[in-house]
Protein backbone atom coordinates (compact mmCIF):
# COMPACT_ATOMS: atom_id res chain seq x y z
CA UNK A 1 0.00 0.00 0.00
CA UNK A 2 2.60 2.33 0.59
CA UNK A 3 4.53 1.26 -2.42
CA UNK A 4 1.29 2.67 -3.87
CA UNK A 5 0.81 5.86 -2.92
CA UNK A 6 4.60 6.80 -2.60
CA UNK A 7 3.96 5.99 -6.71
CA UNK A 8 0.95 8.05 -6.78
CA UNK A 9 2.47 10.60 -5.50
CA UNK A 10 5.47 11.29 -7.48
CA UNK A 11 3.59 10.65 -10.44
CA UNK A 12 1.59 13.18 -9.57
CA UNK A 13 5.01 15.66 -8.80
CA UNK A 14 6.12 14.74 -11.93
CA UNK A 15 2.74 15.45 -13.95
CA UNK A 16 2.08 18.90 -11.94
CA UNK A 17 6.20 20.24 -12.24
CA UNK A 18 5.85 19.23 -15.90
CA UNK A 19 2.72 21.02 -16.71
CA UNK A 20 4.09 24.34 -14.57
CA UNK A 21 7.60 24.21 -16.80
CA UNK A 22 5.98 23.56 -20.56
CA UNK A 23 3.40 26.63 -19.68
CA UNK A 24 6.41 29.12 -18.97
CA UNK A 25 8.09 28.03 -22.12
CA UNK A 26 7.93 30.44 -25.59
CA UNK A 27 9.00 29.90 -28.59
CA UNK A 28 9.69 32.10 -31.30
CA UNK A 29 11.13 33.32 -34.87
CA UNK A 30 13.48 35.93 -33.96
CA UNK A 31 17.26 36.99 -34.82
CA UNK A 32 20.64 36.63 -32.76
CA UNK A 33 22.51 40.69 -33.13
CA UNK A 34 25.72 41.76 -31.99
CA UNK A 35 25.69 44.71 -29.65
CA UNK A 36 29.45 46.60 -29.02
CA UNK A 37 29.89 47.14 -25.78
CA UNK A 38 33.53 48.50 -25.83
CA UNK A 39 36.05 47.77 -28.61
CA UNK A 40 36.80 44.22 -29.01
CA UNK A 41 33.71 42.77 -26.61
CA UNK A 42 29.98 41.84 -28.01
CA UNK A 43 26.74 41.50 -25.72
CA UNK A 44 24.41 39.08 -27.87
CA UNK A 45 21.14 39.33 -27.94
CA UNK A 46 17.78 37.80 -29.23
CA UNK A 47 14.84 39.66 -31.03
CA UNK A 48 11.33 38.34 -31.13
CA UNK A 49 8.26 40.06 -31.89
CA UNK A 50 10.05 43.45 -31.62
CA UNK A 51 11.55 42.55 -27.91
CA UNK A 52 15.11 42.31 -26.70
CA UNK A 53 16.11 39.27 -24.68
CA UNK A 54 19.29 38.93 -22.85
CA UNK A 55 20.60 34.91 -23.18
CA UNK A 56 21.87 33.61 -19.84
CA UNK A 57 23.75 31.07 -21.92
CA UNK A 58 23.93 31.18 -25.61
CA UNK A 59 25.91 28.63 -27.42
CA UNK A 60 28.99 29.80 -29.17
CA UNK A 61 27.72 28.50 -32.87
CA UNK A 62 25.02 31.29 -32.44
CA UNK A 63 27.36 34.06 -31.53
CA UNK A 64 27.21 35.66 -34.49
CA UNK A 65 25.46 38.92 -36.00
CA UNK A 66 22.32 39.12 -38.01
CA UNK A 67 21.57 35.30 -37.73
CA UNK A 68 18.17 34.32 -37.42
CA UNK A 69 17.21 31.61 -35.23
CA UNK A 70 13.93 29.58 -34.16
CA UNK A 71 14.59 29.52 -30.44
CA UNK A 72 12.64 28.20 -27.31
CA UNK A 73 13.05 30.01 -23.81
CA UNK A 74 12.12 30.79 -20.44
CA UNK A 75 11.92 34.32 -19.42
CA UNK A 76 13.62 35.02 -16.19
CA UNK A 77 12.82 37.73 -13.30
CA UNK A 78 15.44 40.10 -14.19
CA UNK A 79 16.90 42.82 -16.62
CA UNK A 80 20.14 42.51 -17.44
CA UNK A 81 22.20 45.85 -18.92
CA UNK A 82 23.34 46.52 -22.33
CA UNK A 83 26.40 48.52 -22.63
CA UNK A 84 27.41 50.96 -25.77
CA UNK A 85 31.03 52.30 -26.11
CA UNK A 86 31.62 55.64 -24.62
CA UNK A 87 34.01 58.13 -26.74
CA UNK A 88 36.83 56.85 -23.91
CA UNK A 89 35.87 53.00 -24.88
CA UNK A 90 34.58 52.70 -21.42
CA UNK A 91 31.00 50.76 -20.88
CA UNK A 92 28.22 53.16 -21.31
CA UNK A 93 24.95 51.89 -20.15
CA UNK A 94 22.79 51.60 -23.22
CA UNK A 95 19.26 50.05 -22.13
CA UNK A 96 17.97 46.63 -20.48
CA UNK A 97 16.90 43.66 -21.77
CA UNK A 98 14.89 40.90 -20.27
CA UNK A 99 17.10 37.75 -19.09
CA UNK A 100 16.14 34.54 -20.93
CA UNK A 101 17.11 31.07 -20.19
CA UNK A 102 17.90 29.32 -23.65
CA UNK A 103 15.95 25.82 -23.94
CA UNK A 104 16.33 24.99 -27.56
CA UNK A 105 17.98 27.13 -30.50
CA UNK A 106 18.54 26.07 -34.15
CA UNK A 107 19.67 28.16 -36.95
CA UNK A 108 17.06 29.29 -40.40
CA UNK A 109 17.84 29.98 -43.42
CA UNK A 110 18.95 33.54 -43.71
CA UNK A 111 16.93 35.58 -46.24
Amino acid sequence: MIKYLLTIGLMGCFFFGSCQTSKNLRQGTGWVLAKTATRGSQQYLIVVDNQWYYPEELPEKFKMDSVRVQVKYRVLDRLDTVFKPAPNDLLEFDFTARAIKVKKIKLLPQR
